[in-house]
């Protein structure tokens, strides 16, 4: 399978956050294992340690990525926060 398009990764992300306002199962899958989110939503393949997460706030749910170049196992989720606005 290729590569996913960043078109096609938007387009997932798109999914997982409708889907995440009516689904209170899927919601929760979201936010626990957002890969598997993504690629069910999404029809993709990203692989399951692909640094990605959900961020459950104020009723939204918005996607966090660590920075650029780091190791996404040593980040602290209260690093993760301090990176969104307001966080």
């Amino acid at each position: 399978m290729s590569a996913p398009t960043q078109e096609g990764i938007q387009a997932a992300i798109a999914a997982v956050a409708q889907r995440a306002t009516k689904d209170q199962a899927f919601r929760e899958k979201a936010l626990k294992e957002p890969v598997v989110a993504l690629n069910e939503e999404g029809k993709l393949d990203l692989p399951l340690n692909s640094p990605i997460r959900f961020v459950d706030k104020f009723e939204k749910l918005v996607i966090v990525l660590p920075p650029f170049g780091s190791d996404p196992n040593e980040i602290t989720d209260e690093e993760m926060l301090g990176s969104v606005s307001g966080g």
